[in-house]
């Protein structure tokens, strides 16, 4: 959903966990700004 190269790493780097604090529902987002 996002669009952020170098933000996509840092989000993903920090796990899922503090991926759904950033966002509340980023879990299921970072798995697919990772697949893009």
């Amino acid at each position: 959903s996002k669009e952020f190269p170098g933000f996509v790493f840092y989000y993903f780097a920090n796990s899922r966990i503090w991926g759904s604090a950033y966002y509340g529902y980023g879990m299921q987002d970072t798995s697919l700004i990772f697949s893009i």
